[in-house]
């Protein structure tokens, strides 16, 4: 149950299924659209992806809404709450509603704590795919471009008033989990990550009120979270 439910997060309003499963199919076509385009050359990539990295000495906090769309589901899955990216290259996912439940990713492990306190851990280490999936998201907002070139070609797009960012797995082993990933925004900010999913689900985040954090108020969210002890 517990490895299910982190690939549940993996796979970072009211309506039928029928509407729902064509929207994923409208954004899967601009997935397709996104990846006909060249890949990014790996000594570009640094340059191209700079409306995504955060800054190499701070990490910085955001606003979230989820909506993931379950192919089995009749409804959507809403949540919201808040989204760390720590200086130390792990991420925070602190979800507020419709319930109280906290997340910690690194490149190695998943740690997940409820309201009550309750610890669960993983080694991603035991599951390649999902280990590629936590690396390579990880990677791109902390500028490894090493870890995203090793599990996805990078695509890009730019439009009148809105870039998008298009990762293709390229391994069997990663996309036995998503078929591919669109980062897109406005500015110079990312302010929607979409996953699509092998199953068909799609999962988007959508990003606002980003600000950035020093090392003492990181330090401060880890300790108050609980993810210090």
């Amino acid at each position: 149950m517990r490895v299910a439910t982190i690939l549940l997060f993996a796979s970072l309003l009211c309506g039928t299924i029928k509407v729902y499963a064509g929207q994923s199919e409208d954004r899967s076509v601009l997935l397709n659209h996104l990846f006909a385009s060249p890949a990014l050359n790996k000594e570009n990539l640094k340059d191209e992806l700079k409306e995504i990295i955060r800054d190499e000495t701070n990490g910085f906090s955001a606003n979230y809404e989820e909506i993931k769309i379950i192919t089995l589901l009749t409804k959507p899955l809403l949540s919201s709450g808040q989204l760390w990216f720590l200086s130390s290259a792990e991420v925070l996912k602190v979800q507020s509603k419709p319930f109280v439940f906290y997340t910690k990713i690194s490149n190695d492990t998943i740690v997940q704590l409820d309201s009550s306190g309750k610890r669960e851990a993983i080694s991603v280490r035991k599951y390649a795919a999902l280990r590629a999936f936590t690396s390579a998201f990880i990677g791109l907002f902390s500028g490894d471009i090493e870890k995203i070139d090793r599990y996805y070609s990078v695509h890009k797009k730019k439009e009148a008033e809105v870039w998008r960012i298009g990762l293709k797995p390229k391994g069997s082993t990663i996309r036995g989990l998503v078929t591919g990933i669109i980062v897109s925004g406005t500015t110079r900010m990312p302010d929607t990550i979409e996953i699509f999913h092998s199953s068909g689900d799609l999962t988007r985040l959508k990003i606002s009120h980003r600000r950035p954090i020093d090392a003492p108020e990181e330090r401060k969210v880890i300790h108050d979270l609980g993810f210090d002890r």
